[in-house]
């Protein structure tokens, strides 16, 4: 049965691709990278502040990355996981996909405004200030200080990276596999919003995930959701730095 919301996409060049890993698998990496990333806050974190006096926000962000680096060897190891090639996400792929990227990214940084602006219209007619969630890595920070150097890279380079492999690389093909697409679309960007927060920075991020969905579906390569995720909090960053 035709899928007729995503109609306008015509062929879905992922229904080509064998999705070849399990959801053992998926817990696998991802409890590996939560456990990397604790044990790294304990340590690391702690040598950071105390030692070169960096800020909590800071030392969070070098815990970030080196948590990253630190998993890449196990995702080499572990030869069954998707290559670039396989996700779409090669130098030729940014190449050639990255204006359908940029489309993609500048829509779904004005397309979410709508439902998000009728919730909270819809709060303040209840008496209730919604709460605006502050996670602006660069918020509050001087242009260019290493501080908000350290927040773009953050925010801008590993954010849409890492987010983009779990979620719509590994996450979102398990799913499309036992549900079929809708589902698989819907319930990736729910999990993707409350991975943000249980407030309207997490239901904003709802309507991220589904375009970002639906950029990987309309392509078929991971490149085209990462430059959109990439424009998406380049903006945000630049609007947190006026």
């Amino acid at each position: 049965m035709k899928i007729k919301f995503l109609a306008f996409l015509g062929g879905r060049p992922l229904d080509d691709k064998q999705v070849y890993w399990q959801w053992r698998d998926f817990w696998r990496l991802y409890g590996l990278y939560v456990s990397i990333q604790i044990v790294m806050s304990i340590f690391l974190s702690q040598i950071l502040r105390r030692t070169f006096l960096l800020s909590f926000i800071d030392a969070g962000s070098i815990v970030y990355a080196v948590s990253l680096l630190m998993l890449i060897p196990f995702v080499r190891h572990y030869e069954f996981w998707p290559s670039l090639s396989y996700l779409g996400a090669t130098l030729i792929d940014f190449q050639k996909f990255w204006k359908v990227g940029v489309v993609y990214g500048l829509v779904l940084r004005v397309a979410p405004l709508a439902p998000v602006l009728v919730v909270v219209l819809i709060m303040q007619l209840g008496g209730q200030m919604p709460y605006l969630p502050d996670n602006n890595p660069v918020m509050g920070h001087a242009v260019f200080s290493f501080s908000w150097f350290l927040g773009a890279l953050r925010g801008v380079v590993f954010a849409p990276v890492v987010e983009e492999y779990f979620y719509r690389g590994l996450l979102y093909p398990l799913l499309r596999l036992r549900w079929g697409v809708r589902s698989a679309i819907l319930f990736s960007s729910v999990l993707f919003g409350v991975m943000h927060g249980v407030n309207l920075l997490g239901f904003w991020a709802v309507f991220g995930g589904i375009g970002f969905a639906v950029a990987y579906e309309h392509t078929g390569k991971l490149a085209t959701p990462i430059v959109a995720h990439f424009i998406v909090n380049a903006i945000a960053t630049v609007l947190g730095s006026i």
